[in-house]
């Protein structure tokens, strides 16, 4: 009876284990999926701006067509699909950049930014990137908890054997994080 008993011990403490740890990496991973989502929804809310600010720049800003270009070259791509993160981030990183060069036009021409759509804009941009930069916070925390708990000892061979791999943080390239519209 002794014998049986620790038997079961023996394999019911193993597979305990791994069904808690397996539990804990799809939850985890769960959490990273839906934190993405949040993103993705600041995302489109940004991107929904960028007809806006293309208009506001080709109505007042005529000489300026070449940033108005870039930035409808941008918006039309923000309706394809961007495919893996590290993409997104990149394409992502574009943009700010771009919507930069555009605050930085701005401020050469101080009647541009006395307009009342441009102030509507500027406030709308602000916005979003005080969502986008919340959510992107709540991803890399989640993808911080789940990178973690698939690279400790000794879950990372567990996890190394169902596939999971760390995840990229959502992080921006220094220029893209100067973007703040609020002292143009």
């Amino acid at each position: 009876m002794t014998i049986f008993i620790s038997v079961l011990v023996l394999g019911l403490i193993p597979s305990i284990w791994i069904t808690r740890n397996y539990n804990s990496f799809i939850s985890k991973r769960n959490r990273v999926d839906y934190a993405y989502g949040s993103i993705d929804v600041m995302l489109k809310k940004r991107h929904d701006l960028l007809p806006a600010l293309v208009k506001v720049v080709q109505l007042h800003l005529q000489h300026e067509n070449n940033l108005a270009d870039k930035l409808m070259e941008l918006g039309s791509q923000t309706d394809q699909e961007m495919g893996p993160v590290r993409q997104k981030i990149e394409f992502e990183n574009q943009l700010s950049h771009q919507l930069n060069q555009w605050r930085a036009v701005a401020r050469k021409y101080p009647a541009f930014r006395s307009t009342e759509n441009f102030l509507q804009l500027q406030a709308s941009l602000n916005e979003a990137e005080e969502q986008l930069s919340a959510a992107r916070r709540a991803y890399n925390g989640t993808v911080f908890a789940y990178n973690t708990s698939i690279e400790r000892f000794p879950a990372n061979i567990l996890a190394k054997a169902l596939g999971h791999e760390p995840l990229a943080m959502f992080e921006l390239a220094d220029t893209a994080r100067e973007t703040n519209f609020v002292n143009v």
